[in-house]
């Protein structure tokens, strides 16, 4: 073998040996989200997921009372059941017990707290306050004139 091949093939190897070798440096314990996103995400408040990119980040950094599966059948998530009366004007959803909000320092002793049934109230009502704007509050346009007096049922 000529040393002309031996030695592409030395510096190959050295290539792919250093490019295999971890960065020592880095602090791998950070917790970090990553997703990419060509689209561009404007906001991680899902008040404002007004487009199917934020929508989806949304999905992934937040769960709801319920979720979609693949077949887009509606399973539980924080919300382990929930009934419909029969005229479908009213949704009572019970919570899990074991669902908490993650350690922070805004948190009392910077340990997250239980998620209560007033945090979906807060998160609803939210979506419809003229003062937030938010562009989902087109999903409460048939539910009564008076959105500000919208009864919301969630037990434990």
């Amino acid at each position: 073998m000529s040393k002309k091949k031996v030695l592409i093939i030395f510096l190959l190897g050295l290539f792919f040996f250093i490019s295999c070798s971890g960065d020592k440096g880095k602090d791998y314990n950070k917790k970090i989200f990553r997703y990419n996103e060509k689209a561009g995400i404007t906001s991680l408040d899902p008040a404002f997921a007004k487009d199917q990119a934020c929508i989806w980040v949304c999905n992934q950094i937040y769960n709801g009372l319920v979720q979609l599966n693949d077949k887009l059948e509606v399973l539980p998530c924080i919300a382990k059941s929930w009934n419909i009366s029969n005229d479908g004007l009213l949704y009572t959803f019970y919570l899990r017990n074991d669902v908490f909000f993650h350690d922070h320092s805004l948190f009392s002793q910077g340990k997250g707290r239980k998620v209560v049934a007033s945090d979906f109230e807060y998160s609803l009502k939210r979506i419809i306050d003229p003062a937030v704007a938010s562009p989902g509050a087109w999903i409460f346009n048939n539910v009564n004139d008076d959105l500000s007096n919208i009864n919301i049922t969630l037990k434990h």
